[in-house]
């Protein structure tokens, strides 16, 4: 009737690292047709990558699997073309991947004995006439739980505005992203704005022209501290499918 129930399992079985068994168990509520409601809960394992364990200088052959355990309450409402969706969770991590110093001041991938993540989205979505709206914010508080201070490189603040414009068999996209400031190694990384613009067009049956400008205003901004991203630049591409 007005409950339903969802239930996943998988198993990870990686030469070198080891295996590891994750699921997934959620259980909820359809209040009325416009409301739904559930509890989920979850595991995840995550192994380092090739370049985490063996990129020269700075690669760590004797890093561990990160895994965790997440808690959700979520809320979903549907109108009509309205779409909200509120969740809100906390994930505890063991052997959490991040870059740290080591005992010779090198940083590099290490495991951190274990992290915490508290935080909570709201999404929106709805359409008006031609025009498709989604909004998205995130806000999480992430935390090395061996010292006490926040992971590096990871904003408490998160989010996107896009915006897409239906013609027939064009579509215009521009969407807007806000990253709060976060903290690095040396010093604190800048909050900052981006604005993107994209277009695609369905040339024929089979044929898919899309084009993206990221950056455009050519932003100056760091997600890794010394390590400028991008400035304008842009993106062509032609889809054939049969």
């Amino acid at each position: 009737d007005n409950v339903l129930f969802e239930v996943a399992g998988r198993r990870d079985d990686i030469e070198g690292i080891g295996n590891e068994n994750t699921y997934n168990l959620a259980v909820g509520y359809q209040i009325n047709e416009n409301w739904l409601v559930s509890v989920n809960k979850g595991t995840g394992f995550k192994a380092p990558t090739f370049n985490d364990l063996y990129w020269p200088g700075s690669g760590n052959d004797s890093l561990r699997p990160e895994k965790s355990e997440t808690e959700e309450l979520l809320v979903r409402h549907f109108d009509g073309d309205l779409k909200i969706e509120l969740g809100i969770y906390d994930t505890q991590v063991e052997d959490l991947i991040a870059w740290s110093p080591n005992a010779e001041g090198v940083w590099q991938p290490a495991n951190i004995n274990q992290a915490k993540m508290r935080g909570g989205d709201i999404v929106i979505s709805f359409a008006r006439d031609i025009f498709e709206h989604n909004i998205s914010l995130a806000y999480v508080d992430s935390e090395d739980a061996t010292t006490g201070k926040a992971l590096l490189r990871r904003p408490n603040w998160t989010a996107d505005y896009n915006v897409a414009y239906h013609l027939d068999e064009l579509t215009i996209n521009t969407q807007l992203s806000y990253r709060a400031e976060s903290d690095d190694s040396s010093r604190e990384l800048e909050d900052y704005w981006l604005v993107d613009l994209g277009a695609q067009y369905q040339a024929t049956e089979n044929v898919v022209v899309s084009a993206k400008v990221h950056n455009l205003f050519d932003e100056e901004y760091e997600t890794v501290a010394n390590y400028l991203a991008d400035g304008i630049n842009y993106r062509v591409n032609v889809r054939y499918q049969l």
